[in-house]
């Protein structure tokens, strides 16, 4: 099975970003590129927080068309499993 959980990260940070952060409130979102991305497993076990850098493509706002971001997560994308060392601050 082909995992597809990274485009539905990014298909939802297009959808929900707008409407739940207030500093990307009204932005309309193209596209979500990920700037690199690695997960760190031991034993089944996603090991640490990790921050995704991204950029956001949106419609212009002013001159500016891009916005650069960072997504860190706490869970494992694949299990949905807490990381050791993450926040449970959902």
């Amino acid at each position: 099975m082909k995992c597809n959980c990274l485009n539905e990260i990014k298909e939802r940070a297009i959808r929900e970003l707008p409407i739940k952060s207030d500093s990307y409130k009204g932005m309309v979102i193209e596209k979500v590129e990920f700037d690199g991305e690695g997960f760190l497993y031991d034993d089944n076990t996603m090991l640490h927080t990790l921050s995704i850098p991204a950029t956001l493509y949106h419609q212009p706002i002013g001159r500016k068309k891009k916005t650069e971001i960072s997504f860190t997560i706490s869970y494992c994308p694949f299990c949905g499993k807490l990381c050791k060392g993450g926040n449970d601050d959902t």
